[in-house]
C-alpha cells in the first residue's frame, strides 16, 4: 500500500482488560495495537505484538506533543490523503477490498491516516527550520532518475493460442481483413482480455518478455505480428500505439522532490525526538498483543 499507513489511532474509551500499556497516565488499548498491526501488514510490514505496543506507545507520546504545541488536522487533509491512498492502489474499491482483508472499518482507517498526518505536521511544527540545500535535492534527482521517468510504453492488444497452426490460420484470417477485436473474442485463450477484444492497454516495453517487445519492435501502428512464441503459447500482437521513454526535468520537479526530502528529515528529527522522550516516559507495560 503506501509507507504513510504505519500507525494506529488511539484516544478511545476501553474497559479495564484491554488496557495493554499506559503512557504518562493514557491509555494504549489492545484494539490500538491490533489497528497498528494491521496497517503496519497492509503497507508491507509485518510486526510482531512487542512491536506493534511500542509503536501505539510511540504514537500517544506524539499525539500528547501535538496536543501542547496545539498541532491540530483539518477533515479535509485527512480526505485528500485517503483520496490519494484509493488512486495509489487503483480506486476506492481495491482500498476497500484491501480493508476488507485485514478486518479494518473505514473510520479506523480515518484514524491510521489521522495519526500519520498528525507526525508529519507535528514534525513540520518541531523542525521547521530543516532545509536541503540544492546540491542535495540535485544528487536525489541525478541518482533516482528512474523516479522520474515515464518509461517507454506500447498500447497493444493480444490474441493468444495454444498451437502454432492454429496462430498461422488466425494471423492468414487477419491479413485478409478479419477483425482482430472479433477474432480475439472468438479464439483468444485468455479469456479476459478476449472478451475485450484482446485489449490489453498500455504496457511498459520493459515489462513484456523478450520474444513479445522484440516483435512488438518491428510493428508500425495498426500492423499485427506474426505468431510469436512466448509464456507457453503462441501469441499474435497488435500495436495501436507506442509512446517514448519521458524523463522530468529536474527544474520541474526541484519543489516538488525539496518538500519531500525537507518532509524526510523532519520525519527522522521527530522520530530521534521520541526516541528521547520515550526513554524518560512514564510506561508501563500492562499486557502484550494485538490480535
Amino acid at each position: 500500500m503506501v509507507a504513510v499507513i504505519v500507525v494506529s489511532g488511539c484516544g478511545h474509551k476501553t474497559g479495564q482488560g484491554d488496557v495493554l500499556a499506559r503512557v504518562n497516565g493514557r491509555d494504549v488499548s489492545r484494539a490500538d495495537v491490533a489497528l497498528t498491526r494491521a496497517t503496519a501488514h497492509i503497507a508491507g510490514v509485518e510486526l510482531t505484538d512487542g512491536q506493534a505496543l511500542e509503536k501505539a506507545i510511540r504514537m500517544e507520546i506524539v499525539r500528547r506533543e501535538a496536543e501542547r504545541l496545539q498541532v491540530t488536522l483539518a477533515d479535509a487533509a485527512v480526505a485528500a490523503r485517503i483520496a490519494a491512498v484509493a488512486k495509489q492502489v487503483g480506486g476506492i474499491d481495491k482500498l476497500n477490498a484491501e480493508l476488507a482483508k485485514e478486518n479494518l472499518s473505514a473510520d479506523q482507517f480515518r484514524r491510521a491516516v489521522a495519526d500519520a498526518l498528525l507526525s508529519e505536521q507535528l514534525g513540520a511544527s518541531k523542525f521547521s527550520g530543516l532545509a536541503v540545500p540544492e546540491t542535495a535535492v540535485r544528487a536525489f534527482y541525478e541518482k533516482n532518475i528512474a523516479l522520474f521517468t515515464v518509461p517507454a510504453a506500447v498500447k497493444i492488444g493480444s490474441i493468444e493460442c495454444k498451437l502454432e497452426p492454429i496462430a498461422a490460420r488466425i494471423a492468414a484470417e487477419l491479413r485478409h481483413g478479419a477483425s482482430f477485436a472479433k477474432m480475439a473474442r472468438l479464439h483468444s485463450q485468455e479469456l479476459e482480455s478476449g472478451k475485450h477484444g484482446g485489449m490489453l492497454g498500455w504496457v511498459a516495453v520493459s515489462s513484456l518478455p523478450t520474444p513479445l517487445a522484440d516483435a512488438i519492435a518491428k510493428l508500425h501502428e495498426g500492423e499485427v505480428s506474426s505468431p510469436t512464441a512466448s509464456f507457453g503459447g503462441w501469441f499474435l500482437i497488435k500495436l495501436y500505439d507506442r509512446r517514448t521513454a519521458k524523463t522530468s526535468p529536474f527544474a520541474q520537479v526541484a519543489a516538488e522532490l525539496r518538500r519531500e526530502l525537507v518532509r524526510r528529515r523532519q520525519a527522522a528529527a521527530l522520530q530521534r525526538w521520541v526516541e528521547r522522550v520515550r526513554a524518560h516516559a512514564d510506561v508501563v507495560i500492562i499486557g502484550q498483543g494485538g490480535k
